[in-house]
């Protein structure tokens, strides 16, 4: 025999689903419970994708900065806190350019001078 809670939620059960207004109302809650959980899957996923990125630009640009670092403290001597501070705080864009004109230039300057 069934458990008399069995019993009950069987029957509201079936007085739900007999109801269409009420099918409807459930299946729509429904529909918009999934629709919203996968809308905060996607968006979970975009932002860890663009995390990865972030620290993967980040990481990049911290070890260029690093290595012109070295290059210009081999080329020029050492170098003051306030060169450190410009490499780490430069865009990779900028330590590219600085890395290529370290080959070249006769000064310190010359490697940070705008053309």
């Amino acid at each position: 025999m069934e458990h008399p809670v069995l019993r009950q939620a069987k029957a509201a059960l079936d007085r739900l689903s007999a109801d269409e207004a009420a099918r409807l109302q459930a299946e729509q809650r429904e529909m918009a419970l999934l629709t919203f959980e996968a809308g905060m899957a996607a968006a979970r996923e975009e932002a860890h994708r663009e995390g990865h990125r972030e620290g993967h630009r980040e990481g990049r640009s911290a070890g260029t900065s690093e290595v012109l670092l070295r290059l210009l403290t081999i080329k020029f001597g050492p170098q003051s806190t306030s060169v450190a501070e410009r490499l780490a705080s430069a865009n990779q864009a900028e330590l590219l350019r600085w890395s290529e004109r370290v080959l070249s230039a006769e000064t310190l300057e010359g490697v940070f001078e705008e053309r």
